[in-house]
């Protein structure tokens, strides 16, 4: 470490046996732009002036009062990007920077909040752990809280546990403001056995005037769950509503949740022209012929849709694509 500092490192990445603390010489590394640290002990000495001229700061299975994490992001000004993956569980997470551009964060936490963050363009968020959404205290995250001050934010990547938490108090009348601008949306592990989840995503989706790019992959589920299927089926019949231009669907099986929610897109965007559906072969209910048939008698927004269905054998590894261009 102390040859390092005299080499005025840039850019360093420390994967420290778990449980150990941070060389304290690291904190005087005032030249650093690029950090990635994994599992270890983040605790900063009295008299750290923070790291001024780092752009990106990677924290990995690391753990740390989490007081200190509000501070040190406010000692690293020119902060553009920030991941934040299975760390300190928070009860409160605010992010106020500047510069930030992007932002990731896998973990645990009752709240999230972006404080000021006028320059994020991408933000991923996934919630870890089931118990989180049993609680109901005010300092949940909902709508308004998580979309609170990001005005430029173009991509959002979430998880169906992370729409589930956000629907937490109702979804708001006046959608927020950040969702103005967002261009792509992906949603992982989207079960449509929640009715809650499907109404937090089709508000998402239809709440994001500019939204060109959608990905979904669904979360497996072998039960038809009729509240989601009225929820979807009474969607369906909004048309023009998003301006979606591509739509990828992952582990679609075919079941009548998934063709209702696939109905509802179709309804729902006027400028559509690509719709790609992928899945392994043993896990669908149909085949790709009888899903074809049936979406040509959905009720159509635009008529310049082409669909594609790929599946794929895992024992073969044959993959078959169907093209279906919809008249």
């Amino acid at each position: 470490m102390h040859f390092l500092l005299k080499k005025n490192v840039q850019e360093f990445t420390l994967h420290v046996r778990s449980g150990n603390h941070l060389p304290h010489h690291l904190f005087t590394f005032q030249q650093l732009r690029y950090l990635e640290l994994q599992d270890c002990l983040f605790h900063p000495p009295l008299g750290f002036k923070g790291f001024k001229k780092l752009i990106n700061l990677d924290l990995m299975h690391v753990t740390f009062d989490p007081s200190i994490l509000t501070n040190l992001i406010s000692k690293i000004p020119l902060l553009e990007r920030l991941r934040l993956r299975t760390i300190t569980n928070f009860d409160i997470l605010e992010i106020d920077a500047a510069n930030l551009k992007f932002f990731e964060f896998i973990g645990k936490t009752k709240s999230i909040s972006f404080k000021n963050a006028p320059m994020l363009e991408k933000v991923t968020v996934g919630f870890l752990g089931r118990r989180l959404l049993t609680d109901t205290s005010p300092l949940c995250s909902n709508f308004p809280k998580f979309f609170h001050y990001i005005p430029s934010l173009l991509e959002l990547d979430i998880c169906g546990t992370t729409l589930e938490y956000l629907i937490k108090g109702g979804l708001p009348v006046s959608p927020p403001t950040a969702l103005n601008n967002i261009k792509s949306i992906t949603i992982s592990s989207m079960s449509l056995i929640n009715s809650d989840v499907v109404s937090s995503a089709v508000y998402l989706i239809t709440s994001c005037p500019k939204l060109q790019d959608l990905t979904i992959d669904f979360y497996p589920v072998g039960d038809i769950v009729e509240p989601a299927v009225q929820l979807l089926r009474a969607q369906s019949s909004s048309y023009g509503v998003v301006k979606l231009q591509r739509v990828r669907v992952n582990m679609f099986t075919g079941l009548e949740m998934e063709m209702k929610f696939m109905k509802f897109i179709l309804a729902s965007a006027p400028v559509l022209e690509e719709v790609s559906i992928w899945n392994f072969t043993r896990y669908l209910f149909r085949s790709c012929k009888q899903m074809m048939d049936e979406m040509k008698e959905f009720g159509r927004a635009s008529p310049n849709a082409e669909f594609t269905f790929e599946e794929i054998d895992m024992e073969s590894g044959y993959e078959h694509e169907e093209v279906m261009e919809v008249p």
